[in-house]
């Protein structure tokens, strides 16, 4: 019988113990993930949660207009180009006569053939200049054009936003959100909130517009919120909400800007003191330029017309529900035919210039979800009547998974219908009023029994 070595003994022990140790290690650590993998996880794992509260706030932190002046003289270099774009055709159109007549203009007929219509190219000038009649008085420059308007609405703008909290239960296909219209400046605040629920299960929409009192709501039923009966009036045109293909359909778009970047977009960053006060373990940067970002989403939407068509289906139908097609399906597709992303490019760069971009940070917790979603916009956009340049900045937080609770619950003592509700209010009265005028002329449209013809028998 052979005797083991303490030592060797010592170490297959402790080497065992190694082995198992790593063996429990988590996956990720073993193989870890890159930035794109763990955000379009952790935007999987938001849907994926029953419940979890959210609030946000989007606002403008800068914007700048600039107005053209559609009667400003060109300027010089647009001035040189068109002469040499007049030289350039003339001369062309002399050489393609001559060849025509089996002739070749030598170097010294085509120099004076320049100078002929240099001469008449500034003869033409001249003759557009005395035709156009000298102002003795200068004209008073409008509001908008002495950019007024635009320094006013730009100043409003600015101190502006939009909030917003709210509660999303998917086990009772409800979500319940407020946003809230809110604007600070040095002497004024203001704001204006609208508490709402969305039921999908009942098809339904309860609001509470009490800040719309007298206007849209009556002021009777204030505390009450207003419910919009959706089912009713899907029914009434035929259709039927797909409230499951709806939740699949915005699943799979969310996360398309991650899922169509490419891999040196998003990128892992160093998590400050204060992401860990937070809880935070992840941090992830997203940087992409706005028009891929919209180009992405564009054909997106593009590719699914027909099912987002069948979201509002016949219930009379048997087989009318288009498949979506899935974010991957539509990664292979434009590999296919990159032409489709070519296009819908060029369509949007239509609008905006080529420099404006897309960023956003992620935080993420240890259990790989999203904490927080901090969004930068800068969009320039440019026209022939303005330049415009805009920073938007939107900020939304994730919370109480699993806990989270929605308080408003629809009974019949705490809503009012929106019949009842717009009755004394000036929606109500130009409702009704146009209601009149609309039956008054179709009454009127109709010819009477004695202007209709007689049937011959």
């Amino acid at each position: 019988m052979t005797t083991r070595s303490p030592h060797l003994l010592a170490l297959a022990c402790t080497t065992s113990l190694l082995l198992g140790a790593c063996s429990s290690l988590p996956q990720r650590l073993q193989s870890p993930q890159t930035a794109q993998q763990s955000a379009l996880q952790a935007y999987d794992r938001l849907f994926t949660n029953s419940r979890y509260q959210f609030d946000g706030r989007a606002q403008v932190h800068s914007l700048k207009v600039g107005l053209i002046d559609p009667t400003a003289q060109p300027r010089f270099d647009d001035e040189h180009q068109q002469r040499e774009q007049y030289l350039a055709d003339f001369l062309a159109e002399a050489v393609a006569e001559a060849e025509q007549s089996g002739a070749t203009l030598t170097e010294d007929q085509k120099s004076q053939i320049l100078q002929r219509a240099m001469q008449r190219y500034d003869e033409q000038a001249d003759t557009a200049t005395a035709k156009t009649p000298a102002q003795t008085t200068p004209k008073k420059p409008t509001l908008i054009e002495t950019g007024l308007i635009k320094d006013m609405l730009i100043s409003y703008l600015k101190n502006y936003r939009i909030d917003y909290q709210g509660v999303v239960d998917l086990r009772q296909q409800q979500i319940a959100i407020t946003p809230s219209l809110a604007y600070d400046a040095r002497n004024t605040q203001m704001r204006m909130d609208f508490p709402m629920l969305i039921d999908f299960k009942q098809q339904a929409l309860y609001a509470d517009l009490g800040a719309l009192a007298y206007l849209l709501t009556n002021p009777a039923h204030e505390g009450k919120y207003t419910r919009f009966d959706l089912k009713s009036a899907m029914n009434q045109a035929k259709r039927q909400l797909d409230s499951k293909q709806l939740y699949h359909l915005i699943r799979q778009s969310t996360a398309l800007h991650y899922a169509l970047a490419k891999p040196d977009q998003v990128r892992y960053q160093p998590l400050s003191g204060t992401d860990k006060q937070q809880g935070a373990a992840q941090k992830i940067t997203l940087n992409i330029p706005l028009e891929q970002y919209l180009t992405h989403k564009a054909v997106f939407f593009a590719i699914n017309k027909d099912h987002i068509q069948s979201l509002l289906r016949d219930p009379k139908a048997a087989k009318n529900s288009t498949p979506l097609i899935t974010v991957p399906e539509v990664a292979a597709r434009l590999k296919q035919q990159p032409e489709l992303y070519d296009n819908m490019l060029s369509a949007i760069r239509m609008f905006i210039q080529p420099h404006s971009t897309w960023q956003e940070h992620l935080l993420i917790d240890s259990q790989q979800r999203l904490q927080q979603v901090n969004a930068e916009i800068q969009l320039s956009v440019s026209s022939k009547r303005a330049n415009v340049d805009l920073t938007l900045h939107h900020q939304i937080r994730f919370s109480d998974y699993g806990r989270a609770k929605i308080n408003y619950s629809p009974k019949p003592d705490n809503w009012v219908s929106f019949q009842d509700t717009r009755k004394g209010t000036l929606f109500g009265e130009l409702a009704n009023k146009f209601g009149d005028l609309t039956k008054k002329r179709a009454n009127t449209a109709k010819p009477s029994d004695a202007e209709t013809p007689a049937t011959p028998e």
